[in-house]
């Protein structure tokens, strides 16, 4: 089973990503009041509800990182990489029209 995120995680991960609360809630499909009470450690989440946004915000380019033994448990941020601009769309990467 997936580790899921923890309130802290939630919050620097939405920071990285440079997010409102609101813009979480659109993306993850769940309503800003839900973000605000896990991020503010007043709710517990459904299983289902952090996967979505847990989704959303890996889809940002958030990556968690699991507490081990020699870490703490927390975030990372690669910033996703688009297409180059002008490239037909609906073709890989590498094949290009004539």
């Amino acid at each position: 089973m997936k580790p899921l995120m923890s309130a802290a995680q939630c919050r620097a991960g939405r920071a990285l990503a440079e997010w409102s609360q609101s813009d979480l809630a659109a993306k993850g499909n769940v309503a800003r009041k839900t973000v605000a009470d896990f991020e503010g450690n007043h709710r517990t989440l459904q299983q289902q509800t952090k996967l979505k946004l847990m989704a959303a915000l890996e889809g940002a380019g958030v990556i968690f990182v699991w507490a081990t033994a020699d870490n703490e448990e927390g975030v990372s941020f690669v910033k996703p990489v688009g297409l180059p601009v002008g490239l037909p769309v609906g073709l890989p990467v590498g094949l290009v029209e004539p």
